[in-house]
C-alpha cells in the first residue's frame, strides 16, 4: 500500500463520517432526551445533547475497514478491544455504571490488547512489563476521560497526540499504523467541530473511552524509539500522552491532599484552575492544546537528538511544567471564597487555623493564641522546606551532567566514568555549602538582590569546595576546569530560576483572588507606591488589585515600576480610569499638603471613583504596659504594618 493510501485516505474518511453523521447524532439525541443536564460538579450550564462517541466510533469503523487487509496482526484485536470499549461507555453514558464496576471492566479489556504480542518495554521482564502494559492501557483510557471537562478539550488533545504519532509512524515506515493515528486524528477532528465552545453535543464516555484506549494501544505499536535508546523508549510514549498524565496526576494529588475521594468528580481539573485565574474558556482550551504541542515536540526532539543531549533537555522541559502544576495546584477549587485560607504571613489564615474572611476553614481546629504557629502551618514550612532541598539536590545533578554536556559535547562517553565517580562527591559538597551559608534559613518569598547575591557566594564556595576535594581524591583525572567552571554558572541560574519560579507560583496562585478584586489606580510610584504594589499582590485581604500608578513627576511617565506603567498624572485620571476600568484610586504619596488632598478628592469624584488613603505607621513605644493586639495592628480593618482608611 502508499503512504497516501494507508495514512491519509483513512484519516480524511474518519473526518468525513465524523463531520457529516455528529448533527444526526445531536439531532436524535435531542429527541430522546439523551442530554447531560447541568450539574453541581460539571462545568457546562446548559443541557448538552450527548453520544458524541458514535460518531466519532463510526469515523474509526470506517477507517479501520480501509485497513482490514493491511500486514498488521494487532489490527482486530486492536478494533475489537476498542469496540469493547466504547460499548462499556455507551453503557456508562445510558445507565451510569458504578466507578468500581467501570474500573473492572477496563482492566479485563486491556488485558486482551497485550495477547496480541505488544507492550511496553520497562523493566525488560516480561510479567513486569505485562503489567505495566495494562496500567498503561487503562491509565491512558481514564485520563483522556477526565480531561474531557472543557468543550473541545478531550478531542483536540487526542487530535494533536494522534497527529505526531501519525509522524512517527511515518518516520519509521510504518504506514499501516500511521493510517490508524490518522484514523483517530481525523475523527477526533471531525467531531470537534460540534464540540468547540459553545459544545452543542459531548463525546461521553463512549468517545472519551474509546479515544483513550485507541491512542493507549496505538502508542504501543510504535517500535521506532525502542531502536533509539532507553530514555526514548521510557519518555516517547509519556510525552506524546503527558496532558492528560499531567491532569489525572494534578487531580488525583489535589482529591487526596482535601480528603476526597478520587473516583469523585468535580470542576478540579487542570483547565477549570486555568478559568478560574482568569482566562476564558477559549483561551484555556488553547493553552492546553499548546502544552499538548510542545510536548509532542519535545518527543520529536528525543527521537532525532543523541541521548546524551536528550537527557539534559527534557527536564528542562518538564521542570517548566512542574512549575506550572504547583501554580494550578494553589488554586482553590474546593472552597468558596467566604471560605477561602489567607495567605499573608500576618493573617490568621497563615497563623492560625482561620480564612480570611475570620470564618473557620472547613475541619480547622481549635483557634491557635495570637504568637503561635498552629500544627498545619508548621507541617507546610517543613514540606516547603523538603521540597527546596530536593529541587536544589536535583539541580546539583542536572547543572553538573549539563556542565559536561557543554564542555565536551557527543563525544562524552570517554568522560561519563569521571562524572559517575565524582557525581556523590560534588552532590554532597555543594549540598553542605548551601546548608553551611544560611541558604534554607532564607525567606526566598521576600527574597531580594541580597539574598541572590549570597546564593551566589553559596555556589561558588561549594564549587570550589568540589574543584578541591576532587583533586586530594582523583588528583583531577579525566575532569576538567572547564566543567567545573560551566557547573558554577549553571547551578547558580537552576538555583535562583528555581527560587524566582517558587515565589512567582505564589504571586501568579494569587491572581485568582484578584480576578474578583476592585480594580486599582495607584498614586505616587515612589517607595510607598511600590510598597503598595507589593502588598495588595501578596495579600488577599484588601480586595484590590493594582493595575496601573499615576505620578505628577514627568519624568516617571511611561516608566515602569514593580511591573505596572506609570500611566499619567493626576489630571489624566479620569481618562486612565476609564481605559484601565478602574474603581478605585489609591494614594500613595505620604507629604501631600492640604491643597493637593483637596485636589485628589475632587478628581476622583469627578471620575466617579472611591478613594482610599495608604500611610506606613512606624511608632515608638510608649513604655505603658502590655501591648494589645489592636494596638500592634491598629483598629478593625487595619492591616499588620499599613494603615487602610477610605476617604470620608
Amino acid at each position: 500500500m502508499s503512504w497516501l493510501h494507508t495514512a491519509w485516505l483513512p484519516g480524511l474518511a474518519a473526518f468525513a463520517v465524523a463531520v457529516s453523521l455528529t448533527p444526526l447524532v445531536r439531532a436524535i439525541a435531542r429527541r430522546r432526551g439523551a442530554v447531560a443536564r447541568p450539574r453541581e460538579d460539571r462545568w457546562h450550564r446548559s443541557p448538552t445533547a450527548l453520544f458524541g462517541g458514535v460518531s466519532i466510533f463510526c469515523g474509526v469503523a470506517v477507517a479501520h475497514a480501509l485497513l482490514w487487509r493491511a500486514p498488521l496482526p494487532q489490527l482486530p484485536l486492536l478494533g475489537l478491544c476498542g469496540l469493547c470499549m466504547f460499548a462499556l461507555g455507551l453503557v456508562d453514558d445510558t445507565w451510569s455504571l458504578r466507578p468500581a464496576t467501570k474500573l473492572a471492566a477496563q482492566v479485563a479489556i486491556a488485558s486482551l490488547f497485550p495477547l496480541a504480542g505488544v507492550r511496553l518495554v520497562y523493566t525488560f521482564v516480561p510479567a513486569i512489563d505485562l503489567v505495566i502494559t495494562v496500567l498503561w492501557l487503562v491509565g491512558i483510557t481514564n485520563a483522556l476521560n477526565l480531561l474531557d471537562n472543557l468543550d473541545g478539550q478531550a478531542a483536540g488533545v487526542a487530535a494533536i497526540a494522534a497527529g505526531f504519532l501519525t509522524y512517527f509512524f511515518w518516520a519509521a515506515g510504518q504506514p499501516v499504523e500511521a493510517g490508524l493515528a490518522a484514523a483517530i486524528a481525523g475523527a477526533a477532528l471531525g467531531f470537534l467541530l460540534y464540540n468547540w465552545h459553545p459544545a452543542s453535543i459531548f463525546m461521553g464516555d463512549s468517545g472519551s473511552l474509546l479515544l483513550g484506549f485507541l491512542l493507549a494501544g496505538v502508542t504501543l505499536l510504535n517500535q521506532t524509539h525502542r531502536t533509539r535508546n532507553l530514555l526514548a523508549t521510557l519518555a516517547v510514549p509519556v510525552l506524546l500522552l503527558l496532558v492528560p498524565i499531567l491532569d489525572t496526576t494534578l487531580v488525583t494529588l489535589s482529591r487526596r491532599a482535601h480528603g476526597r475521594a478520587v473516583s469523585q468528580g468535580g470542576t478540579d481539573h487542570i483547565s477549570h484552575r486555568l478559568v478560574a485565574l482568569g482566562l476564558s474558556e477559549r483561551s484555556t482550551v488553547l493553552v492546553v492544546y499548546g502544552v499538548a504541542i510542545a510536548s509532542g515536540l519535545v518527543a520529536v526532539f528525543v527521537r532525532v537528538v543523541p541521548t546524551t543531549l536528550a537527557v539534559a533537555m527534557v527536564p528542562m522541559f518538564l521542570g517548566l511544567l512542574l512549575f506550572g502544576a504547583m501554580v494550578l495546584f494553589r488554586v482553590r477549587v474546593y472552597r468558596r471564597w467566604g471560605q477561602r485560607q489567607g495567605r499573608d504571613h500576618g493573617s490568621a489564615g497563615e497563623l492560625g487555623a482561620t480564612g480570611a474572611s475570620g470564618e473557620a476553614s472547613p475541619g480547622a481546629g481549635p483557634p491557635v493564641p495570637p504568637g503561635q504557629l498552629s500544627p498545619g502551618s508548621v507541617g507546610r514550612a517543613h514540606r516547603r522546606q523538603m521540597l527546596l532541598v530536593l529541587f536544589d539536590l536535583l539541580a546539583i545533578v542536572f547543572s553538573y551532567y549539563l556542565a559536561f554536556v557543554l564542555r565536551f559535547g557527543s563525544n562524552l562517553a570517554p568522560f561519563l566514568q569521571a562524572f559517575m565517580s565524582s557525581l556523590p562527591l560534588v552532590v554532597a559538597v555543594q549540598m553542605a555549602a548551601l546548608w553551611l551559608t544560611g541558604q534554607y534559613r532564607t525567606v526566598w518569598r521576600y527574597g531580594g538582590l541580597l539574598d541572590f547575591g549570597r546564593l551566589g557566594l553559596s555556589v561558588m564556595a561549594g564549587v570550589a569546595g568540589a574543584v578541591a576535594i576532587s583533586t586530594f581524591v582523583f588528583r583531577f583525572e579525566l575532569l576538567s576546569r572547564a566543567v567545573f567552571a560551566a557547573d558554577a554558572v549553571v547551578l547558580f541560574l537552576a538555583l535562583a530560576l528555581g527560587r524566582f519560579l517558587g515565589r512567582a507560583s505564589v504571586t501568579l496562585s494569587g491572581h485568582q483572588d484578584h480576578v474578583a478584586f476592585q480594580r486599582t489606580l495607584i498614586y505616587g510610584a515612589g517607595a510607598l507606591g511600590s510598597t503598595a504594589i507589593r502588598e495588595l499582590r501578596e495579600s488577599a485581604r484588601w480586595g484590590l488589585a493594582p493595575v496601573a500608578l499615576l505620578d505628577d513627576d514627568p519624568a516617571l511617565r511611561g516608566r515602569v515600576v514593580g511591573g505596572l506603567r506609570v500611566a499619567g498624572r493626576l489630571e489624566d485620571l479620569e481618562q486612565v480610569a476609564r481605559a484601565r476600568r478602574a474603581q478605585v484610586v489609591l494614594v500613595a504619596i505620604s507629604d501631600l499638603t492640604p491643597d493637593q488632598v483637596t485636589r485628589v478628592r475632587r478628581r476622583c469624584a469627578e471620575a466617579g471613583l472611591a478613594l482610599r488613603w495608604m500611610t506606613l505607621r512606624i511608632e515608638v513605644d510608649s513604655g505603658g504596659g502590655a501591648v494589645s493586639a489592636s494596638d500592634l495592628h491598629g483598629e478593625p480593618g487595619e492591616g499588620d504594618h499599613l494603615t487602610e482608611r477610605r476617604d470620608p
